[in-house]
């Protein structure tokens, strides 16, 4: 729960480079909305490939699942498992 504390105070926080706020908060905005639903989605369920996160987290962009897992992997919360030609996401 304090990982959650943590990033909304964060989100909260954020503004864009020119200091108004606007789209590049949003953008922040939706990747830590993102990686709450993913670290959700591992918490209850356990390790899963990218593909299962984003069908059980029910993020619809891709791009922002991508964004979502890097911004979890740069807080050191979750880890990757070379399993064959792919590979698994699980917490730390």
């Amino acid at each position: 729960m304090r990982f959650f504390a943590v990033l909304s105070s964060f989100v909260l926080n954020i503004k864009d480079k020119k200091g108004k706020g606007g789209v590049m908060q949003q953008q922040y905005y939706a990747i830590g909305d993102a990686a709450g639903k993913i670290y959700k989605t591992l918490e209850q369920q356990g390790k899963r490939s990218l593909t299962q996160l984003q069908k059980e987290s029910g993020i619809s962009d891709p791009a922002l699942v991508n964004q979502a897992i890097g911004w979890l992997a740069r807080e050191n919360k979750i880890a990757f498992d070379k399993i064959g030609r792919g590979s698994k996401v699980s917490l730390v």
